[in-house]
């Protein structure tokens, strides 16, 4: 009730307006679901130019091309088909409406009666969403033992009648998020665009597009203004968008392409910092809300009435995107992630996403983003065909992407840095837009992972995030993925970054951290210092391309407190017991750590199925074993620990380093007397 209380007082006069409104609307919605009354769509259309239109805005989808397309391309059985994880039997009767996982049922009532959350036996609602998002329907029709479209178009058509008869308007989980809506109809222009002028398709064309209305109509009264004015509200208006265009000629596609173009105008330049950065902190957001601005602006450019306004800063945040690609292709798990991309087309590759960069290399002629991947992607290929190709052939020509890369975002708080071999992300930014320092709850996708490192070192992986398994199911393991616990942190007893108040809400979120930085190419170096009424603390990173990163952690407390040092480390690391300062090694890789208090214990934690430690998650629903290490320690006072990871030599920095092993009695001051690397003083950095 508190928690309800505090989000109604910071609440507008307009949004408590718009949410009334929206509660009576859903009255209408619920007569409408028990008469069947649809008056929208029995407008009749010209299925030849919606198809067409279709075509224009896909022109790829509907061309040859001498392979089987990488994105689609599978070795899986066609009737089965593996999504967030899960396999799922496309050969028989497909029950929309159930989590198959756990085998919870949502009846098929009104969208508005159904409880979605906290259910019984961890049911998890993203499963029969992400099935019926249709995004496999492009997929089924690129198999390679059905290369007949003819054929593989009845399969699919046969699957979205089905869809269409079982899951009328407002009836049942896949009408009950506007984003779900969006995604579908997203999907089914793109299968519209491949298949359209099949014999199946033609045969079910009245049904679909009379659904294309209804998915539209849904989303003029669904727009996520107050519960979700991020990448919901985008795919929302985006998809929105695109309906209007495809849907021209319907007598409230004007209406439409009115509100989904104001939604675009407004709100598009606030889901990215001035740095061009996702305000959601989450790498797999940010790219998932690009997608929806690229395909609103394509359409609006095939259809002579370009968005101009927030053109700069999509284009913007694709080039900050680009800044946190990896030298082996992919980018890192920042924040949530739910496997998600807002087109039915992408690489197999999840946490690739140079595709989508393709793309935008045209829509922005941009070589910077045409120049990374060897091939081009298949949003690109999809949606500019083999023009297309040629341009983005051209464009690469124009570039080298084999510069090294040093970036501060000092917005969105990230430190980047990589020399093609060598990366390291340093993150000393907010936990997400839209957060509150007091007891007021509020939903986001960034984790407790305020001044964490990650870093990359030549083939190796060296410390990675956790990324998160699901949202919906056992609380301790989602609480776990999104703490400090699972990311490369220090923890402080009374000093929280942020309160979790269940599932993916936050609370009392700490003021943001001072951030600055020194980046050449030889030596990376920054800081970054969170501050509570009692205790500061105050992270300070020097890398070395090609040995290592040196990360020093300055504790300051009037009190006693229990501290604990999380790094999050490959399956293969092995714990050192002997009495070194070496904690864990692997290959060429080691964790050495020196502290101004000598008393510290270390747990090395294994990856065990009853257990969230240690758990790697690159995507929704899958899971990989991984290592962690904690030290544990009680400081008080000034406390200074000094930890090294890299290659096992350290070159002409050993000796220095050597030289520091801190005795009961040593200053912390002194901890960094030797560190100097040409005229940077590390000292004088921190200080």
């Amino acid at each position: 009730m508190y928690a309800k209380l505090a989000k109604l007082r910071r609440m507008t006069p307009r949004e408590i307006k718009q949410r009334l409104a929206h509660k009576l609307h859903a009255s209408k919605e619920r007569k409408a679901w028990r008469t069947g009354s649809r008056e929208w769509a029995n407008q009749p259309l010209d299925f030849a130019r919606v198809l067409s239109r279709a075509e224009t805005l896909c022109p790829g989808l509907a061309q040859d091309w001498a392979e089987h397309d990488a994105a689609f391309t599978s070795n899986q059985d066609p009737c089965h088909f593996v999504l967030l994880g899960h396999e799922f039997d496309l050969s028989g009767e497909i029950d929309w409406h159930t989590d198959p996982r756990s085998g919870y049922g949502w009846p098929r009532k009104f969208y508005a009666d159904l409880k979605l959350y906290n259910l019984e036996n961890g049911a998890d609602i993203k499963y029969p969403w992400e099935l019926s998002r249709h995004q496999f329907f492009l997929h089924l029709l690129h198999q390679k033992d059905a290369p007949d479209l003819e054929s593989a178009g009845v399969h699919v058509c046969q699957i979205w009648e089905d869809w269409i008869d079982q899951n009328p308007l407002y009836e049942g989980v896949n009408w009950t998020s506007g984003l779900e809506v969006a995604m579908r109809a997203i999907s089914w222009v793109f299968t519209l665009s491949k298949i359209g002028h099949t014999k199946a398709t033609k045969a079910r064309l009245d049904k679909i597009v009379k659904s294309l209305a209804d998915h539209a109509h849904y989303l003029t009264h669904h727009f996520s203004y107050y519960s979700s004015p991020y990448n919901h509200l985008i795919g929302e208006s985006s998809a929105l968008y695109m309906l209007s265009e495809i849907l021209a000629e319907h007598q409230h596609a004007l209406a439409w392409k009115s509100q989904a173009r104001k939604a675009l105008v407004t709100y598009g330049p606030q889901q990215f910092y001035e740095d061009g950065f996702c305000v959601e902190q989450a790498m797999s957001y940010h790219y998932y809300t690009l997608g929806f601005l690229t395909l609103a602006l394509i359409a609006a450019r095939r259809f002579s009435q370009p968005i101009e306004e927030i053109e700069p800063v999509v284009h913007n945040a694709f080039q900050t995107g680009l800044s946190f690609r990896r030298p082996n292709g992919r980018w890192p798990y920042v924040g949530d992630l739910d496997s998600a991309r807002a087109l039915p087309v992408h690489g197999t590759d999840l946490w690739n996403f140079d595709g989508l960069n393709h793309a935008a290399a045209l829509l922005f002629e941009d070589p910077s983003l045409a120049a990374q991947g060897d091939e081009p992607g298949e949003e690109l290929k999809a949606l500019f065909g083999h023009d297309g190709v040629r341009t983005w052939t051209s464009l690469r020509s124009e570039t080298s992407h084999c510069s090294p890369k040093l970036k501060v975002l000092e917005d969105s708080g990230y430190v980047l840095a990589s020399d093609e071999k060598d990366w390291m992300l340093f993150d000393a930014g907010p936990i997400a837009k839209g957060l509150f320092p007091d007891a007021t709850p509020s939903t986001a996708h960034g984790h407790a992972d305020t001044l964490q490192l990650l870093y990359f070192s030549g083939d190796d992986q060296v410390l990675e995030d956790s990324g998160i398994p699901f949202y919906n199911g056992d609380p301790e393991w989602i609480r776990h993925f999104r703490s400090q616990a699972a990311h490369n942190t220090v923890e402080i007893s009374g000093a929280e970054l942020v309160r979790s108040e269940g599932r993916l809400a936050w609370s009392r979120e700490v003021a943001r951290p001072l951030i600055t930085a020194d980046l050449s190419n030889d030596v990376w170096m920054c800081s970054g210092t969170l501050e509570w009424p009692e205790v500061t603390h105050q992270r300070c990173i020097l890398g070395k391309p090609g040995t290592g990163i040196w990360v020093a952690d300055l504790l300051k407390t009037d009190t006693p407190r229990a501290c604990s040092w999380y790094w999050q480390l490959p399956s293969g690391a092995n714990e050192n017991n002997d009495s070194t300062a070496t904690l864990a090694q692997w290959g060429a890789i080691v964790i050495e750590r020196w502290s101004s208090s000598p008393s510290a214990s270390t747990i090395f934690d294994l990856a065990e199925s009853m257990r969230p430690e240690a758990w790697r998650c690159p995507g929704y629903g899958l899971q990989e074993p991984g290592t962690r290490l904690q030290i544990q320690q009680e400081v008080e006072g000034i406390h200074l620990s000094l930890t090294f990871i890299g290659k096992c030599h350290r070159e002409e920095l050993s000796v220095a380093i050597n030289g520091l092993v801190a005795g009961p009695e040593m200053a912390p001051e002194r901890l960094l007397t030797s560190w100097t690397h040409g005229d940077c003083n590390w000292q004088t950095f921190v200080h």
